[in-house]
Parts: C-alpha cells; sequence; structure tokens
C-alpha cells in the first residue's frame, strides 16, 4: 500500500532498542513490506481502535457535565421554593425590582403602604 502523493506528507523519526527494530525489520521483511508501510498500519489500526474508545470518553464526560448541570439547577430550584427570598425588614417593604448596584445600597427600601 503506497501512501497517496497527493497530500502532504511528515519524516518521523524517533528512538527504539536496536533489538525491537532488527525484530520489526525481520518481521517486516518476512511479510515482504517495508518498514513505512507496516508503521502506517500500524498507525491507522491505533487510530481506529482508539477513536470509538475516544469518542465515548467524550460522551460519557458531557452527559456527566449536563447531569450536573440539571442537578444544579434542580437544587437551586428547590433551594429558592424552600427558603424565598424575605420581602420585609424591619416594617420597610423590600424593592425586589431593582437592578441597578446603586439603587440597591441607597433606595433598598421603601415604606410600607404610603
Amino acid at each position: 500500500m503506497r501512501p497517496n502523493t497527493i497530500q502532504p506528507h511528515n519524516l518521523i523519526n524517533f528512538i527504539a532498542s536496536k533489538d525491537l527494530i532488527e525484530t520489526f525489520d525481520s518481521i517486516c521483511s518476512y511479510n515482504n513490506q517495508t518498514r513505512t508501510s507496516a508503521l502506517i498500519k500500524l498507525m491507522r489500526d491505533y487510530i481506529n481502535e482508539q477513536s470509538p474508545i475516544i469518542r465515548h470518553q467524550i460522551e460519557s464526560t458531557q452527559n456527566l457535565k449536563n447531569d450536573l448541570s440539571n442537578f444544579n439547577q434542580l437544587k437551586l430550584q428547590t433551594e429558592t421554593q424552600n427558603h424565598p427570598k424575605p420581602t420585609k425588614f424591619n416594617g420597610y417593604k423590600l424593592r425586589t425590582d431593582l437592578n441597578d448596584p446603586i439603587s440597591f445600597f441607597s433606595d433598598r427600601f421603601i415604606e410600607e403602604d404610603l
């Protein structure tokens, strides 16, 4: 199997023990294939083997994140229902419609039934 010459190629160098290389070369010779073709086949086999495993791990992680998010939302809803925000403080009605931080500090309370 020859690599597609249209695609760009990269030279890969790595260090391996002399015994391992000699044994690998002997097996390649016995199978009438080059070292390059054998290594490319090994790389493709590894990709084919690992891709579904990695895909499953990513899906499992995403499912876990979704489950945790749903749990936290449910927990927050339950806590909000069990502990509603106060509407009065020392006889004054709390203003809950204010989003402005300055108003929060200066106009937080209004007198009841003015």
